[in-house]
């Protein structure tokens, strides 16, 4: 009895005791994210001009420059008798040949002409018959020939300038050397006009007879090529067969040697078509594609393209304009 009495008194005191625990908090629910919204830079297709050209630079040179060579004589060098640069006149010794003893054979083929010459004048002084005048007149030609084929070599030795010019190439030879016929030693140009050339990696670009745009002294004139280097002689030096020559019409008086001018070259020119930056085309396994803006979606789109530039590529088919291409 005692023991219950215990118990029922503990009981309140048990019960109130829960009371006195924390009570867990309720769980919130997540907050709902929202997907971020993609953005893309994007450019649209446009309708333009698009051309592809070259822009070159070149410098004016002598229009026409002759090859000068001994061609009726060979032998050693004796002499070179000009510098590069000179502006001679046509007649000028440029170099000579060395000819041992040829001037000596010349004086003495004169005294053999004079002994000839007295001989004839004595000859029909004393009377003689026609006979001893005429062979004594067949051994004064005899003389003569003879002379006049040493003079003649003694001229094939020197090699002269067939023009006025400036000496503007020198073979690099040396004396003693032995010179053949038809070696190109010199180069003389015609100092009354002028041509634009061009040497470069775009020589491939231009033809015999193109016509060209070209910028001199910021003004615009017309030009056309005269010269490529399928056309400059075998025995050229090289530095000139690398190289393109335009001709200016009506060239300003006021351009000179070494002056410079822009050529302008239009290899292919589409108007009204449409254009895209060529950063924007990607590459494939032979396939050419752009990303395009759908409805917000970036979609893949295949494209044909036909002239291009260092900057801009033009649109045959896939893309219509106006439509926005992503940017990458």
């Amino acid at each position: 009895m005692r023991l219950l009495k215990t118990a029922l008194l503990l009981l309140p005191i048990l019960l109130s005791g829960c009371f006195l625990l924390p009570r867990e908090e309720a769980l919130l629910a997540p907050p709902v994210m929202a997907a971020p919204e993609i953005t893309y830079r994007t450019v649209a297709v446009k309708r333009a001009t698009i051309e592809d050209s070259v822009r070159v630079t070149g410098y004016f040179v002598y229009a026409q420059q002759h090859s000068v060579s001994f061609k009726a004589m060979t032998g050693r060098l004796a002499s070179i008798d000009v510098e590069y640069g000179d502006v001679i006149d046509e007649g000028t010794v440029l170099a000579r040949l060395e000819t041992d003893n040829l001037e000596t054979r010349i004086k003495q083929r004169e005294i053999y002409q004079r002994k000839a010459e007295l001989n004839l004048e004595r000859k029909k002084l004393l009377g003689a018959d026609r006979y001893e005048i005429e062979i004594a007149d067949l051994d004064l030609q005899l003389a003569q020939l003879a002379l006049e084929e040493q003079r003649s070599n003694l001229e094939k030795s020197l090699l002269r300038s067939p023009m006025d010019g400036e000496v503007i190439y020198i073979s690099t030879v040396y004396e003693g050397d032995f010179i053949p016929s038809y070696k190109t030693m010199f180069q003389i140009a015609d100092r009354s006009k002028l041509y634009l050339s061009y040497q470069g990696s775009n020589l491939q670009e231009f033809r015999l007879g193109m016509d060209v745009k070209l910028i001199i002294n910021k003004a615009e004139h017309e030009g056309e090529v005269v010269m490529t280097p399928a056309e400059f002689p075998y025995d050229a030096p090289d530095s000139q067969k690398r190289q393109i020559l335009f001709e200016v019409p009506n060239l300003p008086t006021e351009v000179a040697k070494g002056d410079s001018g822009t050529v302008y070259l239009i290899l292919e020119q589409n108007e009204n078509t449409l254009i895209i930056p060529r950063s924007q085309v990607q590459h494939y396994m032979g396939r050419k594609y752009v990303y395009v803006l759908e409805d917000g979606i970036r979609v893949e789109r295949n494209i044909e393209t036909g002239i291009e530039t260092a900057t801009e590529v033009e649109v045959l088919k896939g893309l219509e304009a106006g439509e926005l291409v992503v940017l990458r």
